[in-house]
């Protein structure tokens, strides 16, 4: 039987206090924040924003998906995220192909996997904005006005609420019902192709050591044709039950309301009137909103994932570059390409990317952070429990006196990591602003923030 060091005990009492330390603030922010709503009043939630009837508690979600650049079109947005995305799967690739799925043992891969996911999500976003933006313009909808000083699109002027809605007329699919139903029909189809050209022609005329080959290529073919419907359908259901949690069997009635359009007729406009005195507002307003819940389950996730991926991307590069290798440098170390690829680019374009959104960054996400990287410390001690003798990392080791102080520096080494990416965001709302003053649009937080210091 393994004899149990009060180290090691001193070492897990330190995660576990930064764990529960960090629960407690999340539900707190979550208790605090959170307001009772007015019986009868309904709300309209979208899979990616979510609107609430009261105008005074509405929301300017378009920070998600638009630039801070007021001359940018938020297409350029949806570009710059999928090419981060498809050079950041290359190298991955490329990555896994080198060294095997092992790889994902390190937590280099973990942030750099996360990253992407930010930018797979981000591109989601942005091209559902344009989308927004492209289908109300050819509506000729004049909430789509640009606001004053802003040239950006305020989404709380879009009329989606469920009182606007008539439910007795027939109502066709949104972004995410046309995307679903249109993958749906593709995979039907090419599953049905390969599945019969397969076991009715390839399999009855190849030999076995061909029908060995073809039938891995069958499978990854089939996989990839399915995968997509299956992820679009886990997300939607995934927000259905999001939806009723939050709701409850009250107000489900408009349980499908992302799947809907969002205006109908006359009694869009009418909301749109009663709406567009609080258009000034918004800008002015984000913050509080952002606290009240108006954002939907994936402008949510986004939002984290993007304060995460900044924190542990910090992190593991500036370990990796001011630390790691000058200690290796004269060792039996060889800085590839792809180490330094690996190693630099999640940073260079999440910086890219906060230099051209409008997405707010700040504290509370720090949470988040430590979360995740004690998610990683527990997969570690998970797998040492099972058997697992290599420590990737030495300093996560549990058997050596030191483990204490080291796993305190990990701890603490999180807080400059997280303020590093904190100093450029405001750095950036605060020359660029001055630089060009008629170009930046400022953060709604930096304008919050600075209104409540004056």
């Amino acid at each position: 039987m393994e004899v149990v060091h009060w180290y090691s005990v001193v070492s897990v009492v330190v995660v576990v206090t930064a764990a529960v330390g960090s629960v407690y603030v999340l539900w707190r922010k979550n208790h605090d924040h959170t307001q009772p709503r007015a019986a009868g009043i309904g709300t309209s939630d979208s899979l990616l924003f979510n609107t609430k009837n009261n105008p005074s508690s509405s929301e300017s979600s378009d920070h998600y998906w638009s630039s801070c650049w007021s001359g940018l079109h938020p297409a350029y947005l949806v570009v710059f995220r999928l090419l981060s995305l498809s050079a950041l799967a290359f190298f991955l690739a490329w990555d896994i192909h080198h060294w095997g799925p092992s790889i994902f043992i390190y937590y280099t891969e973990w942030t750099y996997s996360l990253t992407m996911m930010y930018f797979a999500i981000g591109t989601v976003i942005s091209a559902h904005g344009c989308w927004l933006l492209h289908k109300h313009n050819n509506n000729d909808t004049p909430c789509l006005q640009e606001s004053p000083g802003r040239g950006r699109v305020d989404l709380e002027d879009i009329p989606t609420t469920t009182s606007n809605l008539n439910y007795g007329k027939q109502q066709t699919p949104g972004f995410w019902g046309y995307l679903m139903q249109i993958t749906y029909q593709i995979s039907g189809g090419a599953v049905i192709l390969t599945d019969i050209i397969f076991w009715c022609i390839i399999a009855p005329a190849s030999s076995n050591t061909r029908l060995g080959l073809t039938l891995v290529a069958i499978s990854f073919s089939k996989a990839v044709n399915t995968s997509g419907s299956s992820l679009i359908g886990t997300i939607i259901s995934a927000q259905g039950c999001f939806m009723s949690a939050e709701k409850g069997p009250a107000t489900s009635a408009g349980k499908d309301k992302f799947l809907k359009n969002d205006s109908d007729g006359n009694e869009s406009a009418a909301a749109l009137g009663s709406n567009k005195g609080e258009g000034s507002n918004t800008l002015q307003n984000h913050d509080s909103n952002d606290e009240a819940g108006g954002v939907g389950f994936l402008g949510s996730l986004m939002l984290i994932v993007y304060q995460i991926s900044a924190g542990a991307s910090m992190l593991t590069d500036l370990v990796f570059w001011c630390i790691l290798v000058p200690m290796m440098a004269g060792k039996q170390f060889e800085l590839t390409l792809l180490i330094g690829f690996i190693h630099s680019l999640n940073a260079v374009f999440l910086v890219i990317d906060s230099l051209l959104n409008a997405l707010p960054f700040q504290w509370f996400g720090f949470t988040y952070f430590i979360l995740w990287s004690v998610t990683y410390i527990t997969f570690q001690w998970i797998l040492h429990a099972c058997g697992f003798t290599w420590w990737p990392y030495p300093f996560l080791e549990l058997s050596t006196p030191w483990a204490p102080l080291w796993y305190l520096g990990m701890a603490v080494i999180h807080v400059p990591c997280y303020a590093v990416y904190i100093m450029l965001v405001k750095a950036k709302n605060s020359i660029f602003s001055k630089l060009f003053p008629r170009a930046f649009v400022r953060s709604h937080q930096w304008i919050s923030h600075h209104q409540k210091a004056a």
